[in-house]
């Protein structure tokens, strides 16, 4: 039978997202995996995979928010804005750069946003992704996107001494929208504070509603499958905080059978609702829309039995 649902890992550093997606559909002998949201293989932390026909589920959640604990340089910026790339400027003395200026300039970051997407990322511009024209040394012209910066939370500065230059470092908790690049947020700070700067650790903490406390390591999901036990969660827990519809028996055929059933709730128009048979089994993600014979609930995405 094939397995569906949903897998809360660990990512250990230097371990690729895609080698990752790789590992895990060796483990669970299934070729139906996807990912919610890469993280750098230098980064570790909470990534959410999809598995089987709860693949479909990948677009709903890759919009989550997200959380990371983060820890930066002041004084130095690189070509990748992190610790991986090399230096492309000098180090500047952090000296007259306290606790309160980066305070105040972290704090300019809160908000709704534009950011311009870092060359080395795997963002795609005319189909090539823009870390393999970086790496062909070309710098190719970008358009900025709208994010948004929940959280910004300095939680420890520390400066010491380099070759003579005063030097620090911050960590940071952050909270933001999908597709915000935290080395990119890290690097406009050093700019905004006229010093440089790059990401030193990243860790996601938090995806949506899912915490990194309830993920599991690689290693435990090979110890799991040899015990013989599951370590995917039931699709249904996907999609946690949802308004949840149980269908009759005659709802449950029309919907597997691709047509809308009566919204009976008062659910908003456009609201995503996850529609489940009596044992809490996910059938499909539904619409609320409108109709002649008032609201319905319109199947976007069936997952089925």
């Amino acid at each position: 039978m094939e397995i569906t649902g949903g897998l809360l890992l660990d990512k250990a550093s230097g371990v690729t997202s895609h080698d990752l997606v790789d590992s895990v559909r060796r483990l669970l002998k299934t070729k139906k995996v996807g990912h919610t949201g890469t993280l750098d293989p230098f980064a570790t932390g909470l990534m959410l995979l999809c598995i089987g026909r709860a693949t479909k589920l990948t677009g709903y959640l890759s919009a989550s928010s997200k959380e990371y604990v983060a820890r930066a340089r002041l004084g130095v910026a690189t070509d990748t804005q992190d610790v991986t790339g090399r230096a492309i400027s000098l180090p500047v003395s952090t000296e007259g750069i306290g606790k309160g200026e980066l305070l105040q300039a972290i704090r300019s970051f809160v908000g709704r946003q534009k950011q311009l997407p870092p060359m080395y990322s795997a963002k795609k511009v005319g189909g090539k992704p823009l870390y393999k024209l970086a790496r062909r040394g070309l710098d190719v012209e970008r358009h900025s996107v709208e994010i948004e910066v929940e959280e910004l939370q300095l939680l420890e500065y520390e400066c010491f001494a380099v070759d003579g230059l005063q030097q620090a470092t911050f960590s940071f908790k952050v909270v933001c929208s999908a597709g915000t690049y935290v080395r990119t947020l890290v690097h406009d700070i050093g700019q905004r504070l006229g010093c440089g700067a790059h990401l030193l650790e990243l860790r996601r903490t938090r995806i949506g509603s899912f915490s990194i406390k309830e993920a599991l390591t690689l290693q435990q999901v090979a110890d799991a499958v040899l015990r013989r036990e599951q370590p995917v969660i039931a699709a249904v827990e996907l999609l946690r905080g949802w308004p949840v519809v149980v269908l009759t028996d005659d709802e449950l055929r029309a919907v597997i059978n691709g047509r809308s059933i009566d919204c009976k709730l008062e659910f908003g128009l456009g609201e995503l609702v996850a529609l489940v048979d009596n044992d809490r089994c996910l059938i499909a993600v539904a619409e609320v829309t409108g109709s002649p014979r008032g609201r319905i609930l319109r199947p976007r995405s069936l997952i089925g039995k």
